[in-house]
């Protein structure tokens, strides 16, 4: 098939038929939250053994037009996440290699990669799991099976969260407000061009 195919989510087809998406990805719904400030692709690492499901998690994030990588060994991942984080991580708790939550344990005592959100997928939904995947560092927890719209939600909300300014990206002055992330300073404070 040259287009890439996504779970319907619309009441207008039978639910979980095959939806075509152009090859280049566009669509008319896509996520404006899978672009940085800067215009850049976000980019999602999806860590999940089961092949079918990675591959539709792929799919789905695509369409919406993030940048996907899919993984499905917990060393591999910790590996790649260590060296360039990407912009979240939708982990499987039971994975080969290292355990869902010993990596999110890892990820969230390295530097580089401690504000990184993690979305965890499982099929443990009792509350104890719950609160031990959130304990340990997890954003967000959905158990298997979720819907795909759902997942998508929760995707947007986790990166609408990152995207918002903290307070020491803002300067104001009366009614002028500065978004430092928007527009990089070239000097220092308290230093004057020559």
């Amino acid at each position: 098939m040259s287009s890439i195919a996504r779970v319907a989510s619309s009441s207008r087809q039978e639910p979980g038929t095959l939806t075509p998406v152009p090859a280049d990805g566009s669509s008319p719904d896509r996520d404006p939250s899978a672009t940085t400030d800067r215009g850049l692709r976000r980019r999602i690492l999806v860590v999940e053994d089961e092949p079918s499901l990675a591959t539709l998690l792929c799919y789905n994030l695509e369409a919406e037009g993030y940048n996907v990588t899919a993984l499905e060994n917990g060393r591999m991942a910790l590996e790649a996440i260590l060296a360039e984080p990407p912009d979240l991580v939708l982990l499987d708790w039971m994975i080969p290699g290292l355990s869902g939550l010993e990596m999110c344990c890892r990820v969230r005592r390295d530097i580089s990669s401690r504000q990184m959100p993690i979305i965890m997928l499982t099929a443990r939904g009792d509350e104890n799991s719950r609160i031990s995947g959130l304990k340990n560092g997890a954003d967000d927890f959905l158990t298997k099976p979720f819907s795909m719209a759902e997942l998508m939600a929760r995707v947007r909300a986790v990166l609408r969260r990152i995207n918002e300014p903290t307070t020491d990206q803002l300067l104001a002055v009366g009614d002028l407000i500065l978004d430092r992330r928007q527009c990089p300073s070239s000097y220092k404070l308290g230093q004057t061009r020559s």
